[in-house]
Formats: C-alpha cells, sequence, structure tokens
C-alpha cells in the first residue's frame, strides 16, 4: 500500500473522511484502504479571556490516503461528494453539481485538468468537452431491464 493525497473540499475534509470510512465498509474493502488522515494540529487561543483549544487542518482541502491503488479503489474515490477528481464526462460533473446542492444550497465543481494526452486536449478544446457525454440505453420493451434502469436513474 501507497500513501497517496486527495483533492477534496476545503472545509470539508472531516465529512468526507467518514463518508470514504462510510463507502470502503459497505464495499468491503478494507483490506485496500487501510488509513485516511486529515492533517491537523491542537492550537490554543484566547477568546474572552478564556482559552480554548482549536483543531486547525494543515493542508486545507487534502486528505493523506494509504490505500492499494486500483481501478476499484479509485473508482470509490472519485464518486465521493466532495471528492475533485480528475478529467471525468460532462453528464458526471454535471451530477456532481446536482449531488452537492441537493440541500437547496448552491452547488458547485471543479474539473482537475492534468498532465496527461485527454486532459490537455481538453484544454486546448474546451468546447468539446461540454458535447463529449456519455451515451446510454434504455431498451423500453424489456421490464426487467427497464426497472434497473428506472431505479438507477432515481438515485
Amino acid at each position: 500500500m501507497d500513501w497517496f493525497t486527495l483533492r477534496v473540499i476545503s472545509g470539508k475534509e472531516k465529512k468526507i473522511k467518514e463518508t470514504i470510512l462510510y463507502d470502503v465498509s459497505t464495499a468491503g474493502m478494507e483490506e485496500k484502504v487501510s488509513d485516511i488522515l486529515v492533517p491537523s494540529e491542537n492550537i490554543v487561543e484566547m477568546k474572552d479571556g478564556k482559552k480554548k483549544i482549536k483543531e486547525k487542518v494543515f493542508f486545507p482541502g487534502y486528505l493523506l490516503v494509504r490505500l492499494e491503488m486500483d481501478k476499484e479503489t479509485k473508482y470509490l474515490l472519485e464518486n465521493v461528494d466532495g471528492v475533485i477528481s480528475s478529467t471525468i464526462p460532462i453528464n458526471r460533473l454535471i451530477q456532481r453539481i446536482g449531488r452537492a446542492a441537493r440541500k437547496g444550497q448552491r452547488g458547485y465543481a471543479f474539473l482537475a485538468l492534468e498532465n496527461d494526452p485527454i486532459s490537455q486536449y481538453y484544454k486546448n478544446h474546451p468546447d468539446d468537452y461540454f458535447e463529449d457525454v456519455e451515451r446510454t440505453y434504455i431498451d423500453p420493451k424489456n421490464p426487467f431491464v427497464e426497472e434497473f434502469q428506472v431505479l438507477s436513474m432515481a438515485c
């Protein structure tokens, strides 16, 4: 297992850590993800003449994750609300915006482009990114398939 940094929404590090731990447990992947750390320290503040101990995050917007990186762990991490991941199709980015705003809040999603060829192509051709949607297939004549497709769209 190796250590990785995971870019997340700043100020939500602890909540995202809890969500990842829950998802890892639900998926039965505890043997692939061993540690998730929110680098922080306790600092003493004086407020109204009283000492208060406050936890301060060292690296806002980042988690340290020790895991065995493979397709399953990468997929699990990239699909956690609040994780800012690399290039994804536009319809997934829009879906993340919707999930972030599901409680009537404003939703934001960020597309982090890297140095890989696909990211560089989209950097130079941003209009193509917004047209590159994943296609889906629905068979309305097959009630068994249709049931699961409708359920998956509702989630």
